[in-house]
Parts: C-alpha cells; structure tokens; sequence
C-alpha cells in the first residue's frame, strides 16, 4: 500500500515518516540522460511502477459478472453493497489504513469475472453475514496511476479514474515480464480507491491506482510464487569482503519462536534504496556506508538508557514505507514512484523515545513478530547463515498457523558477545494469526 513519505524539513510528524535520504545507486546515474515519457495529447501523463505483494486475506462484497464490469448495473452493485453495511462492516478487521479496493478475480468458472469490493484485513474473528472473506497469492503488479491530486474528487473524475480505465489495457509492461491477468490467474486487475499521502505543509494528496498482475515471461508456477524477502546485506558481508576465505563454523540453530510484542520506535540512521532496479554490489555499497557508522549511532543510544526496550541488541530494520518520487525512467517504463526498501542500522526502543538529532525512527505498533537465532559464532566475520535463516523463519510461520509479513518489517539482530565470547545472529519477522 502508499504510505504517506515524509519530506525533508517535516519536524513533527504525527506517525512514522523517516526522512527519505538521497538515493545511491547506479540506476540513477544511468537514467540521467534519459527524457521522461510526456503524453502531448494534453492528458495527465500515466505513471507505472513494479511492486511485489504478499498474500493477503481480503474482505468485502462479491459481485458476480455475467458479462463484463461495463455492461454491468454498477449503481445497483454499489447500492447493493452499501446497503449491506458497505466499508462499516469491514474497518474492524482493517489491516493499518487501508484504501478501499476493488479485486477483479476469476475463480468462478461459471462468470467471466467477479467484481470484489472490499478491503484488505486481518485477524477476522466473524465474517459478517452477506460479505466473503477470501486470501489471494502473492502476486507482482504494476501499478498504473497519475500524479499526487489535490482532492479526492480530482482522482475519481476524467483525469484519475477514467483516465487509467482507458489506458491501463494498453500500457508497457517491464521488459522479461508478461500481463498474467488470463484464465488461472486468480487475480485479474485490482484498484486502489484513493491512495492518499501527506504533503511537507500537512495537505493530503490523493491518487487512483490500477494494479495489473505480471509474471517472468519464463515463471513456471506462479500459483506458488511468494515473493522474496529482499537480500539484507550487513556490516557481516562488509566485513568478509576484506578478508581472505576462512574456515566456517556450524551454527546451532536455536528454537524458532513467535511472539507478541508490544509497541516499539525503531531508532537509528536509514538509507532507501530501489531494490528492483539495483544490482548487490550496489545494494552492499549503500548499506556499507551504515554501518561504517554504527558506533556513533549506538553511543547515542546508549544515553537515551531508561528508553531501552525488551528487545536492547543492535539491529537492522528492513521496510517498505516510503516511495520515490523521481521523474526517471527504464526502456521506456516510468518507475518512479517504485516502493524503496528502508534499511535503518539502530534498535528497538520504546515507543515514544525522544529521536537524537540526525537520526531516523519508525513506529511500530503491537502485533506478532517470528524470531529465529543462530549461535555459536566467535567473531562477526564467522557467522554463516542469515540468508539461510531468513528463509527458515518465514517457511517456519506459516507451519505455527500464521501469515509472515515480511513487507510490513523484518530485522536482522546481532547479539554482544556472552561470558564465553560467543555471538548470535537473530532474524525477526513480523507476521499475522491465520484467519481459523
């Protein structure tokens, strides 16, 4: 989902939104050269980009199509829906803020598509009479939309809407990707119904949004496709760089654990990156540069000690909350507000802990979180494994009756050494209750 993305100069924001640093990486220097794609009809220029989406529990109103949605009696589906209870039925279950949707599916053979109003929720202890609670595949979209607008009016008229209806069928998909939208395909087109951020000046903003399903042109079985929790690289693959090959310890893996937490702020320096159009080695630069700093960031944490939480180790959080907004494009395909990932290198403090000058922080709120830990490791450079370990917990989620979440956050933990000078290597995810 959009998040609201802070700007430079937001001193007090109200909830979490880390100052977006200026994006390094190599795809920037190459674009320079590149000219925007401009329509020169006069119409607002259509802006894509590419995300990856978990599996998600979506709650709403099927409404099922028996030719197609514009041949259809749209006032008596939405009149329909609303005098069933409409969104007041659904906001309880809720999954944080988010929009409204509508998913386009074809998993009634005997329609040729439902339309499905709704939101997407979690922990749903009673479906409400009349709605359907259904969980949909991890999928990758490219997102059709407009520019920010400055009311909600604005996205629903002829420039927002109506202007993705006509173009979202014709659009360029990314090179070695192909619409997967066909027969089979569970997912046909999903829309988002105002996605909405905050401005530098506090003013909202609004866009619409179409999502069109895409799959690898050679992807063999998209019905098991999850998509990957990104490579988190670390102060441990900087430090292995500089060293020769060395004998590798076997870790111990300790008990896999799910938990619930309470409330934390994250706090410690960020960098955001565009992990679909980044290489690793530019990925490893960036997030070395953090970590080469570490220790002024964890000296200043270690003043603020009365704030410490229940989770003291050094850490880094890896998430998905801000979106870039650069004007660049890649053969043709406007990527510019493509979701970055946010590696931040501090620790969980409590929440509400006053935030060091220069530094970043994001908030989370309670819910569950899956942790996994490797032991036995003598020095940092020694320990194998996390990207091992990060699959290994979220595989071991699911089998305990949850739903990882890995795209709300996800953090790698690096233990001070014990009595024994011996380390660990933790890996949390955050994760929901499966719905019974």
């Amino acid at each position: 989902m959009t998040d609201p993305v802070k700007k430079t100069g937001q001193a007090n924001p109200e909830s979490y939104q880390p100052e977006t640093p200026k994006m390094m990486s190599m795809l920037e220097e190459a674009q320079d050269n590149m000219t925007p794609k401009e329509k020169t009809t006069g119409e607002p220029a259509i802006r894509t980009f590419q995300i990856q989406h978990d599996s998600f529990l979506f709650l709403g109103i099927e409404n099922k199509i028996e030719d197609t949605v514009e041949k259809a009696d749209m006032g008596k589906v939405w009149g329909d829906f609303f005098k069933a209870g409409g969104y007041d039925k659904i906001i309880p279950y809720q999954k944080e803020s988010c929009p409204d949707m509508v998913v386009y599916h074809n998993n009634d053979p005997q329609y040729p598509v439902v339309y499905f109003i709704g939101k997407i929720v979690q922990n749903v202890d009673k479906v409400p009479d009349g709605y359907t609670l259904t969980e949909f595949p991890a999928r990758e979209f490219l997102v059709v939309t407009t520019e920010w607008m400055a009311t909600y009016d604005e996205i629903m008229g002829e420039n927002g809407l109506w202007l993705l209806v006509r173009n979202q069928a014709t659009v360029q998909i990314p090179d070695g990707y192909i619409r997967y939208d066909g027969p089979g395909s569970q997912i046909e087109l999903i829309e988002i119904m105002g996605a909405e951020r905050e401005t530098a000046d506090h003013k909202k903003e609004y866009r619409y949004e179409i999502w069109v399903p895409i799959k690898k042109q050679n992807q063999a079985n998209p019905e098991s496709y999850q998509p990957e929790t990104p490579k988190m690289m670390s102060m441990l693959e900087e430090a292995q760089d500089s060293v020769a090959q060395q004998p590798i310890p076997e870790p111990v893996v300790a008990e896999l654990e799910i938990v619930k937490h309470g409330a934390y702020r994250f706090i410690g320096k960020s960098v955001y990156v565009n992990v679909f159009f980044s290489d690793d080695k530019t990925l490893k630069e960036i997030r070395g540069l953090l970590w080469k700093q570490y220790d002024w960031v964890f000296a200043e944490l270690d003043k603020l000690s009365e704030y410490a939480s229940d989770e003291p180790h050094n850490a880094a959080l890896c998430t998905w909350e801000i979106y870039s907004d650069d004007e660049k494009q890649i053969h043709g395909v406007n990527v510019g507000a493509t979701q970055l990932m946010g590696y931040t290198v501090g620790r969980f403090m409590k929440a509400g802990t006053p935030v060091p000058e220069n530094m970043n922080y994001i908030d989370i709120l309670e819910g569950h979180m899956a942790k996994g830990w490797l032991i036995g490791f003598k020095k940092v450079d020694d320990i194998s494994g996390p990207m091992q370990l990060d699959g290994m917990v979220r595989e071991a989620v699911s089998s305990h009756g949850y739903n990882e979440a890995s795209w709300r956050f996800a953090a790698e933990i690096y233990t001070k050494p014990n009595e024994d000078g011996v380390l660990s290597y933790g890996y949390y995810c955050s994760c929901n209750p499966s719905t019974p």
